[in-house]
């Protein structure tokens, strides 16, 4: 008997409806989905709402010109509202979902109402299903289509109502029907879908029978629907009967879970699935309910911890040791040990029984595993684990931007980063510490774990050096290593180290100032590739390289020339032509020493009627010259006595002046300045005395050829003293000439040298001259 189950919904009849504004809408039916399209400006904004069936939608404004409405089938009826944002006319198209069921191997009428019929041409019946194919080509005289398939029902021929028999229904008869003059009819509105609907596949129950006692059994019924097209088959999922015996369930799910009890091996379990139509009853399955042992025992009982492990030390045994287990299949009991090196797990026994077994430092732990034969995944765990006591050497990483070292010297460049990894292997954890070798101060330690890292963010040279990881433990000696940083530097000024940038001298064909510059570098500078530039251009002049007390440390000593005052200025010291430092030679200058006071004396050593001794202290840079200096009378007339006498007095670069100035009669009484080499130095008052003393009162202690060879006998005996001290003076300062080339004056000013060979004497210079009053009897100095 042929079956004919035809079932049609029409909303608003079989035409789509645009109402309102200017925007003309149409839609199609894609693959169970409907797509509204209208004119209008991909830029725009529209304002969009929805009614499915009886429910509106919330209105949404989107920038587009199509909308899709998703799984049609749920629906009777779809319509959209299109409007333009703040315009209130309505653009509405109402599109109607026509459905026929139908089954595999019936027949099926197929009809709608086509807009019109074409005057001339051909109206064609499209099936879209797995492809879009053309089934029935109408004109206004006849039909052509497969008619042991098809049979066209629609009289007039040129009938706008379309209509169709499909003969023994298949699942690849089912899709969308419609009608057009073009292909791109076939997705128009207005057709409509075949459903075909199919008995499911008979299903298959999925899931682990083998299933632990007291645990959830999750069995699946898996079968699939045959009721076409797709897009109407996912949305009605199918629903599942359950048999336990075959006594039918209440699970209707496609999932049955069940807690698993022991007797649960007797039970057979089988279900069946339905969609319009109930599939075949599945084969039977039975659980095979499994449990573990309750536990595992070992005898003999191993002696634990507090950390619940067995203390061991290296090279003792421990054992033997016998495991058993309750188990349902029997288990499979085996005993295997840890490697802590590889983590791996390794073979020590293929029963329960576990002989006496030497422990070394890489045995963490024994275990004994008990499995069940039908799943190996299913197991149970019983271990001893071991506290192995021992202490290694350490063992250093180190890497840079570039390159990893391992216990070896390290070779980096400045400026990048250093990380340096000490690990020192022991239990328990030793402490670590990572400190400079021959240093008390540690760079960091630890005892929390065995790696201790360490980085310097920004090698600089000072880091150059021996570097001494250590471990430590107790009942072990301590462990070490001792590693080589050398960090390759470009030449560049050491600050840390005392350095005069300021310098004074003389100049002449033979004056030279020696000058000593602190470097950091590493590996040495070239000698050849350190020039100096100054006031005269690039000198041509060599340097020598000294290394200091460690690698990184060197000193360039160079011998700078100043022929004459053009030679006064700033020294740069570049090296590769890079500047590296700075320093300032200047013309040397000699000042009143103002922390020592100036003595005046009438009549001075020789006491002589019209003589004034003068002491004046004065600090100079190198050793002043008695005949650059000069005094200047009140009246400024140059004094021609040369009884000037120099003195060295405490301290390098301290002298003291001793000069006699003829003083006769009330017209040289005043102001008398000292000058070397035409600069003033110091203003001196000479004034007549107080008391009433005549120069006849100074010339009764005795006559004039007395006075004269006294005058005489004191000139030659100040200027054998000053010979003497000059020479004294001389040797002194050669002999401290390295120290003084170390040290620092208050303004930082440097040492110069005088000969014609380039290492002889020092002076000093402090560039101030200043004048002072004072009051020694009846003299001034101001």
């Amino acid at each position: 008997m042929e079956r004919v189950i035809c079932t049609c919904f029409v909303v608003c009849g079989l035409l789509s409806i645009v109402q309102g504004g200017s925007l003309i809408i149409s839609e199609k039916f894609m693959n169970g989905d409907v797509l509204f399209l209208w004119n209008g400006d991909i830029a725009q904004e529209y304002d969009i709402q929805i009614t499915m069936d009886k429910t509106l939608s919330d209105w949404d404004r989107q920038t587009v010109t199509q909308y899709t409405v998703e799984d049609a089938l749920l629906y009777d009826s779809i319509g959209i509202d299109v409007r333009l944002p703040g315009d209130s006319s309505n653009n509405k198209m109402t599109y109607s979902v026509s459905k026929v069921e139908s089954y595999v191997g019936d027949s099926v009428n197929i009809s709608w109402t086509a807009p019109f019929f074409p005057r001339a041409g051909a109206y064609t019946v499209y099936h879209t299903g797995n492809v879009n194919r053309s089934i029935i080509v109408v004109t206004s005289s006849g039909a052509t289509f497969d008619q042991t398939k098809y049979e066209y029902q629609s009289r007039p021929f040129d009938s706008t109502k379309i209509g169709f028999n499909i003969r023994d229904i298949s699942r690849t008869d089912a899709g969308y029907y419609n009608g057009g003059l073009s292909p791109e009819a076939a997705w128009s509105g207005g057709g409509v879908v075949l459903i075909v609907h199919d008995t499911p596949s008979k299903p298959k129950i999925q899931g682990n029978l083998n299933i632990m006692v007291d645990s959830y059994s999750n069995l699946t019924c898996s079968s699939f629907s045959n009721t076409a097209p797709e897009y109407y088959a996912r949305l009605h999922p199918l629903s599942y009967t359950w048999y336990v015996n075959n006594t039918k369930l209440s699970e209707t799910r496609e999932t049955l879970m069940l807690r698993v009890f022991r007797d649960h091996k007797y039970n057979h379990y089988s279900c069946t699935a339905k969609a319009k139509l109930e599939s075949d009853r599945s084969d039977p399955v039975i659980i095979n309910p499994m449990y573990t042992p309750d536990k595992l025992t070992i005898l003999p009982e191993p002696l634990l911890n507090s950390d619940d492990k067995l203390a061991v030390k290296e090279g003792e045994t421990i054992g033997p040791y016998t495991c058993t287990a309750d188990c349902n299949p029997p288990c499979d009991i085996t005993w295997k040990y840890k490697d802590s090196t590889s983590g791996g797990f390794f073979d020590v026994a293929s029963t329960g029984s576990l002989d006496s077994q030497i422990v070394n430092r890489s045995i963490g732990v024994y275990r004994c595993i008990s499995k069940f034969l039908p799943d190996s995944s299913f197991k149970k765990i019983e271990s001893i684990r071991l506290d192995v006591l021992y202490l290694d050497k350490p063992l250093v990483s180190i890497s840079t931007n570039e390159s990893t070292y391992s216990n070896q010297a390290v070779q980096a460049q400045e400026r990048t980063t250093l990380h340096i990894s000490c690990n020192v292997r022991g239990n328990p954890y030793p402490s670590i510490r990572l400190q400079r070798s021959g240093s008390t101060d540690i760079l960091k330690e630890t005892s929390a774990t065995e790696v201790l890292s360490h980085s310097i963010t920004r090698l600089q040279c000072y880091d150059t050096g021996y570097y001494t990881c250590s471990g430590e433990s107790t009942g072990f000696d301590s462990k070490e290593r001792i590693f080589i940083v050398n960090v390759n530097c470009r030449p560049m000024f050491d600050y840390m180290d005392e350095f005069k940038t300021r310098y004074g001298c003389k100049s002449g064909d033979s004056m030279y100032v020696p000058v000593s510059v602190p470097i950091i570098a590493n590996p040495p500078p070239k000698e050849s590739d350190i020039t100096w530039s100054g006031p005269t251009g690039q000198l041509a002049i060599c340097s020598n390289v000294l290394q200091q007390n460690v690698i990184y440390k060197h000193l360039v000593k160079s011998f700078i020339p100043i022929k004459d005052r053009n030679f006064f200025g700033n020294y740069t010291l570049k090296y590769e032509r890079e500047s590296l430092i700075t320093v300032t030679i200047s013309a040397e200058e000699l000042r009143i020493n103002k922390s020592d006071l100036t003595e005046i004396n009438n009549g001075g050593l020789i006491g002589l009627e019209g003589t004034v001794v003068v002491k004046v202290p004065i600090i100079s840079d190198s050793l002043p010259l008695t005949s650059h200096i000069t005094w200047l009378n009140p009246n400024g007339l140059m004094i021609s006595d040369k009884s000037i006498v120099l003195q060295q007095t405490d301290g390098l670069y301290n002298y003291l002046i001793t000069s006699i100035l003829p003083v006769s009669g009330a017209k040289q009484f005043g102001n008398y300045r000292m000058l070397y080499d035409g600069n003033l130095i110091t203003t001196i008052i000479i004034k007549e005395k107080d008391i009433n003393m005549s120069p006849s009162a100074v010339l009764r202690k005795g006559n004039n050829s007395l006075s004269t060879m006294g005058l005489l006998i004191s000139t030659i005996l100040l200027s054998v003293l000053g010979t003497v001290f000059l020479g004294i003076n001389i040797y002194h300062l050669y002999s401290r000439r390295k120290q003084a080339n170390r040290k620092h004056d208050e303004n930082s000013i440097g040492t110069a040298f005088y000969a014609t060979q380039p290492n002889e004497q020092t002076y000093r210079n402090e560039n101030k001259t200043e004048e002072h009053i004072y009051s020694a009897i009846d003299l001034q100095q101001e």
